[in-house]
């Protein structure tokens, strides 16, 4: 079991130093540009021994990146995690959940010209065989797990290399998302890789979606009710399915979850106010209408149902509340 553990932290940590060495180095004609990794910065100069390799002299204590557990903290006072108000000595990233980040948007918030929202790799990701774990705006997370084999990481690479040569050549979606263009011929005929990527990242960025995605929990919501009773009411059928559109002042049945990152935006027995949390109407608003516009890429939001007007393509959220 400790061998398979430390195989798993070898092979991410190889892919996130790779990672880390391009950055540097790979350019394109879309000015120079390549995947960020959410990691402590230096990681490429750190010492990495493999257990199937014994030393004939021992590493200075520390040195090893898979084994010193102090680089892998989030020093309060750095810059390059994007935290506030972290406790010294108190998080620390998993080495082998590797976040990607994707142009567009850095950890600051701040937004960029021009952007590859990170749908978009995800499922040419999925398309090759490549499971994603979870897909925000501009970050997936990929996970290397036990049992994994040697080399899955030059694998990852391999396919991150095609997609920014889809993306520098401009390529037409037939080739670089064939089963999307089939699935929504009227939507994607006719559209390349960075026409499509620029009218998502015009998008986001249009609607600020990284600040109203960090402010939503900002406001707790109004208890009315126990959960419990919430959940008694749902299970004996005294509820009403309610657009989101008209839930104002109803107290929700459900607990809604937007993935990533998975935590309730409102819980059951909490309600529904535009004027104490503005942003949950938004912020689902939000995500209703990405998915209107750009079919095949729907967000996973735990609690809503997600209706599609066949006629308009239109997105409707709705929401099971007690009933009055």
């Amino acid at each position: 079991g400790r061998n398979l553990m430390q195989d798993a932290i070898e092979e991410a940590v190889t892919f996130r130093r790779k990672m880390s060495e391009l950055r540097s180095t790979v350019s394109g004609p879309t000015a120079d540009w390549w995947f960020d990794i959410f990691q402590p910065p230096g990681i490429e100069a750190r010492s990495m021994r493999h257990t199937t390799a014994p030393l004939a002299t021992p590493e200075p204590e520390g040195d090893d990146v898979t084994s010193d557990t102090s680089f892998w903290l989030l020093d309060p006072e750095a810059s390059w995690h994007g935290y506030e108000a972290l406790q010294d000595g108190f998080v620390m990233l998993d080495p082998i959940k590797v976040t990607i980040m994707t142009p567009g948007l850095d950890v600051a918030g701040s937004w960029q010209e021009w952007g590859i929202p990170a749908a978009l790799v995800s499922l040419f990701l999925q398309s090759k065989g490549i499971v994603v774990e979870k897909t925000g705006n501009y970050a997936l997370l990929v996970l290397f797990s036990l049992g994994i084999s040697r080399g899955k990481s030059g694998t990852l690479l391999s396919e991150l290399f095609q997609l920014k040569g889809h993306y520098d050549r401009d390529e037409s979606l037939e080739d670089f998302l064939p089963e999307l263009v089939n699935l929504y011929p009227e939507r994607y005929q006719s559209m390349s890789f960075q026409q499509l990527a620029a009218e998502m990242h015009d998008f986001f960025r249009g609607h600020d979606a990284a600040a109203v995605s960090a402010d939503v929990y900002g406001t707790l919501p109004d208890q009315v009710t126990t959960p419990r009773d919430a959940s008694q009411a749902m299970v004996g059928g005294h509820v009403d399915r309610v657009p989101l559109a008209e839930a104002d002042g109803r107290v929700t049945a459900v607990m809604i979850v937007p993935y990533p990152p998975g935590i309730p935006v409102i819980m059951p027995g909490e309600r529904f106010d535009s004027k104490r949390t503005p942003l949950l109407f938004q912020f689902l608003s939000i995500l209703a209408e990405f998915d209107s516009r750009f079919p095949g890429f729907e967000h996973e939001v735990h609690g809503v149902e997600s209706v599609r007007d066949r006629a308009t393509g239109e997105v409707r959220y709705e929401v099971d509340c007690i009933r009055s």
